[in-house]
């Protein structure tokens, strides 16, 4: 299931455009997903609902500025003044 979800989602980058932002952004979605589905079936300790939904937010912000950016130097960049 992980691997499908990596694959799937790196490839969704490939065709979005033969970048490495693009590839970046489906590793990141990958990740984030297998680390969504993971996080379900375990489930060490329970938080409030706004928790998930402000750390998905994070998330999907971090991986569309991979998206969005020229090159992979001006998207870190971009992260670097985020913070």
């Amino acid at each position: 299931r992980y691997i499908n979800l990596f694959i799937t989602m790196l490839l969704g980058g490939l065709w979005h455009g033969a970048n490495w932002t693009f590839v970046i952004w489906g590793i990141l979605h990958g990740l984030f997903l297998i680390i969504n589905h993971a996080w379900r079936a375990w489930k060490p300790f329970s938080a409030p609902v706004w928790f998930y939904r402000v750390l998905t937010f994070l998330a999907v912000i971090t991986a569309w500025v991979f998206f969005r950016s020229y090159d992979v130097n001006s998207a870190l960049r971009m992260l670097s003044s985020m913070s």
